[in-house]
């Protein structure tokens, strides 16, 4: 089992670069998902973060500034029980308004 979370983990953090930096639509969704059942390790998990974080969203928009998609990677987080400390996720929120940050919670 702990291969196969590896292994998964490995494929889905290149799937951004994959698809030219633009996420397909629902990835976001379905990898929350996968992280509730199947989590990564902390350091696939940020890294994870911050390639999603360097990517568009299915409708053109960078990740680090739509609300969606932060709260989408939020639960991703969550679901993946990893740390705040140097997470990509905790610089992105540096850069967005607070009602933006209201907008997530």
């Amino acid at each position: 089992c702990q291969r196969l979370r590896w292994d998964i983990w490995i494929l889905l953090v290149k799937v951004p670069a994959a698809f030219c930096n633009r996420l397909p639509a629902g990835f976001l969704q379905n990898c929350c998902d996968v992280a509730f059942t199947c989590p990564p390790t902390e350091s696939l998990g940020h890294q994870f973060l911050a390639s999603c974080l360097h990517s568009c969203c299915a409708r053109g928009d960078a990740v680090d500034g739509d609300t969606f998609a932060l709260a989408a990677l939020c639960i991703f987080a969550a679901n993946s029980d990893l740390s705040c400390n140097q997470s990509p996720l905790t610089e992105a929120f540096k850069d967005i308004s607070n009602t933006g940050k209201d907008a997530i919670v």
